[in-house]
């Protein structure tokens, strides 16, 4: 059995389908709003960053969470969609900038922090040996 719906019906659907979703989105905004736990950050100062090239602007940035130590590093870039730079921020006291390399060919959109390895080759390869599986 076959149902035809007329284009009303069908025009009516999708209305309260729209107007569902967003007092869905809506509420949740409100939600969100609500419930907001942090301080929206201060702008403190601004850094000078050489660029390596004159139309070059920032583009993104991430922190550095590889180890304790660097735990003040922020890792920032600046791209004019041809070049791109990577700078490595210490904003431990006095923000300053460590380092800037130029990144030819590159239009830099994103950046992440990925952790490296915990343990090293040297460490399993002795693993192995003690074990007897590589003799």
């Amino acid at each position: 059995m076959a149902t035809s719906h007329t284009s009303s019906e069908v025009s009516l659907t999708l209305e309260l389908a729209r107007q569902s979703f967003e007092q869905a989105f809506e509420d949740t905004k409100k939600k969100l709003a609500s419930n907001k736990n942090s301080l929206d950050p201060e702008f403190l100062k601004a850094i000078p960053i050489m660029k390596t090239r004159s139309g070059m602007q920032f583009s993104c940035a991430s922190p550095s969470h590889s180890s304790p130590e660097n735990a003040y590093e922020v890792w920032v870039c600046n791209s004019d969609g041809y070049v791109g730079q990577v700078c490595l921020l210490s904003i431990r006291k006095e923000p300053i900038v460590e380092a800037c390399i130029a990144v030819c060919s590159a239009r830099i959109l994103c950046i992440a922090s990925v952790p490296g390895l915990k343990r090293t080759f040297r460490w399993d390869l002795q693993c192995l040996f003690r074990t007897g599986i590589v003799l």
